[in-house]
C-alpha cells in the first residue's frame, strides 16, 4: 500500500488478462520500480498492481548473469592466449620447414630433425626428409652416370686414336714390305700383329 505522497503520478494501461510483464517502469519518489497490472482469480474487474524496485532486478540480473559473464571474459582470455601460443608453435614449425626445403632447393640433403609431438606438422617434416633422401640419391645416381658416359667418351676417343695409329702403322708395314721385296718373316708376323688389333 502506497501512502499519498509516494502514490506514482501515473500507472502502466492495464494488460490483456493472459500477459504478465514487468514492461514499465514507475516512479515513486526518488525510487524507480518496474511495475506490472495482474487480475488476481483471473477475473477482469480488478487490478492488482506489483511493483518490483529496479534496483533490485539490477542486482538479481548482476548476481545471476555477472558469473557467467566473467566466466566467459576468462574464457576468451585465456582462449585468446592459448591461440596466440599455438600460432606461434607452429609458425616456428612452418618457418623451419621452409628452411629445409630452402635448404634443399640449395643442395643440401641432410635429414632435419623431426619434431617429438606426432601431428601433421612431423608427417609433413618426415615427407621432406624422405624426398631429401631421395634428391640425394638421384643426384648420387645422375653424378655416376655422368662419370660413366664421360669415361665411355674418352675411351671412345682413345680407342678411335689408337685405330688410327694401327692403321698407320699397318700401312707402313705394308708399304715397307712392298719396298723391300725380300719376304721377311718378321714383317709378316708385324702385319698379322697390326692386322689382330
Amino acid at each position: 500500500a502506497c501512502t499519498p505522497q509516494h502514490e506514482p503520478q501515473t500507472l502502466p494501461a492495464p494488460p490483456a488478462p493472459e500477459e504478465t510483464h514487468f514492461n514499465t517502469t514507475v516512479r515513486i519518489g526518488k525510487t524507480s520500480y518496474l511495475c506490472a497490472g495482474l487480475y488476481p482469480g483471473g477475473r477482469g474487474d480488478e487490478i492488482l498492481y506489483v511493483f518490483y524496485p529496479e534496483s533490485l532486478w539490477r542486482d538479481a540480473a548482476w548476481q545471476s548473469l555477472g558469473p557467467a559473464l566473467l566466466l566467459g571474459l576468462l574464457g576468451g582470455l585465456v582462449s585468446i592466449i592459448l591461440s596466440t601460443f599455438l600460432s606461434q608453435s607452429f609458425g616456428r614449425r612452418i618457418e623451419e620447414l621452409e628452411r629445409r626445403t630452402r635448404m634443399i632447393a640449395n643442395g643440401d640433403f641432410s635429414p632435419m630433425p623431426l619434431p617429438r609431438r606426432h601431428d601433421e606438422l612431423r608427417e609433413l617434416a618426415q615427407s621432406v626428409n624422405d624426398m631429401a633422401a631421395q634428391l640425394a640419391r638421384f643426384q648420387e645416381t645422375t653424378r655416376t652416370t655422368e662419370r660413366l658416359r664421360l669415361l665411355g667418351q674418352v675411351s671412345g676417343g682413345l680407342a678411335h686414336q689408337l685405330r688410327n695409329s694401327v692403321a698407320g702403322a699397318r700401312l707402313a708395314v705394308q708399304v715397307h714390305a712392298r719396298e723391300t721385296r725380300e719376304a721377311s718373316e718378321s714383317l709378316d708376323v708385324a702385319l698379322r700383329r697390326v692386322t689382330l688389333r
